[in-house]
């Protein structure tokens, strides 16, 4: 699932790996030789998620279905083990969506059979959004690395958690043109408090990604804070569908209309819950003149 080496000697604050000459300092030093295995025992690495020796668990996964360097659509979700990353035990919890989903708010089908239909919350309301697709569902794992890194301020996550959400963009978004990747913003003062808004977080290394697998990704780069949270709204755990609903009311704004309009829009964040805040900015990003609004998130509620 989060495929990082994490030696703590070549991680800076924010996940990434200190490079020396254009390679990286775990590069350097491959586990192979005597100083890579010296390395190992002195500083062990760590399980990205649980804090445990990957060493003694081994037995993590590679990016959704790695094969020699290349992605295997096959694959996704069951990718060949590998030593070296996430612990066996946090691996085993990790729950990927699958196809077949419902073709609009994503949710998992249980049936074959159900390929290429919508599901009748969709067909009842139909959201703003076009559709919407996640990396795995918000349990096990996945939903430990979210909370390490929203609410302990774990930054060292956001890299392979930015990896993974990338892998599912792969995955779920090849065939959909995008013009404009819009992360979910958090209102200033919730800003200023946390530090950070992990779904820019999370979007931070994509260039990086874009440029070694040959997938286009919106230029320029970073995104542009087109969208902002106008209202400081309430948290929405607890809440139900309607309340959240209400809870995210023109809460946000457009700030240049013209660089929405007749645009694609990918919106991004990290998790999906009822799809309330997703279809609150979906709604103001048509309204500014978007043609399109499709949403990825890393987790997603089952």
């Amino acid at each position: 699932m989060f495929g990082i080496r994490s030696h703590h000697l070549g991680e800076t604050a924010g996940g990434g790996q200190l490079r020396r000459g254009g390679r990286t300092s775990a590069g350097l030093f491959p586990k192979t030789t005597l100083l890579g295995c010296t390395l190992d025992l002195l500083f062990p690495r760590r399980c990205p998620i649980c804090g445990g020796n990957v060493a003694e668990m081994a037995g993590g996964i590679a990016p959704s279905g790695q094969r020699n360097g290349r992605r295997d659509p096959g694959t996704w979700g069951a990718p060949p083990v590998m030593p070296g990353e996430v612990c066996r035990r946090c691996a085993a919890t990790f729950a990927p969506t699958r196809k077949p989903v419902c073709t609009v708010c994503g949710v998992p089908f249980t049936s074959r059979a159900d390929a290429g239909h919508t599901c009748g919350g969709c067909l009842r309301n139909s959201p703003w959004y076009r559709s919407a697709r996640s990396a795995g569902l918000y349990q096990g794992s996945l939903r430990q690395a979210v909370h390490g890194l929203k609410y302990a301020g774990r930054l060292q996550l956001a890299a392979p958690m930015g990896r993974l959400l990338f892998d599912a963009y792969r995955y779920w978004c090849a065939e959909t043109r995008v013009d404009e990747i819009v992360p979910v913003p958090l209102h200033a003062r919730r800003f200023r408090r946390r530090g950070f808004n992990q779904s820019f977080l999370l979007l931070r290394n994509w260039p990086a990604l874009a440029e070694a697998s040959g997938v286009r990704i919106p230029d320029p780069w970073p995104t542009r804070a087109v969208l902002v949270r106008r209202r400081r709204t309430a948290f929405q755990t607890g809440l139900g569908r309607r309340l959240r609903s209400a809870n995210v009311r023109n809460a946000f704004a457009v700030t240049d209309d013209g660089a929405v309009a007749g645009k694609r829009i990918l919106l991004v964040d990290d998790v999906f819950t009822t799809g309330a805040t997703a279809d609150e900015c979906a709604r103001t990003l048509h309204r500014a003149g978007a043609a399109r609004v499709d949403v990825l998130t890393l987790a997603r509620a089952a």
